[in-house]
């Protein structure tokens, strides 16, 4: 009896059901699992690249990491890469895009660090490794990327101390 309907419509209260979905599930191996594996399923890639491999004392750099694939790619975290000696490092949120390929779901989740170095010359961020299990190959496989190399220069720029007296003079005694 909503005015705005003008009185004119009813509703019918329906309970609708599907028939039971039987799944079959088997656990997870325990031969061959790695001691770090965070329960990823699937297939995957992963890549990584840095926006600046020449640069200057002080100034940062962006390392981008991106893991795609089929299976639970959100459940994909990467919160230690081993840089602590090297860069102080500043993680942003992660980005997912979930994308269908067929009957399966997966997608991309790119990590995006940005990376301070601590100190100048040749650097090298080490491959960064993910273990996941692929359900096809009945299989725990390891991925990694490869290592990227930098070159941290001495700062280029010259810092002054200026040294200003205040206009008063100093008072003398005798």
């Amino acid at each position: 009896n909503d005015p705005f309907f003008g009185g004119a419509a009813k509703s019918k209260h329906k309970i609708l059901s599907t028939e039971p979905i039987e799944l079959r599930t088997q656990p997870l191996p325990k031969k061959g699992k790695p001691t770090d594996f965070k329960n990823l399923v699937g297939q995957f890639s992963m890549t990584a690249t840095i926006g600046k491999e020449n640069l200057d004392a002080g100034d940062t750099t962006t390392l981008t990491v991106t893991v795609s694939g089929i299976g639970n790619v959100m459940d994909v975290s990467l919160t230690d890469l081993n840089l602590g000696d090297q860069f102080k490092v500043y993680p942003d949120q992660p980005m997912f895009t979930k994308s269908i390929h067929g009957n399966q779901i997966g997608g991309e989740k790119i990590f995006k660090f940005a990376l301070v170095p601590f100190t100048t010359g040749r650097q090298t961020i080490s491959s960064i490794s993910l273990n996941y299990f692929d359900p096809d190959k009945k299989a725990y496989n390891t991925i990694s990327t490869n290592p990227i190399s930098l070159t941290i220069k001495p700062g280029t720029g010259t810092e002054n101390l200026n040294l200003v007296q205040s206009g008063v003079a100093p008072t003398q005694q005798n």
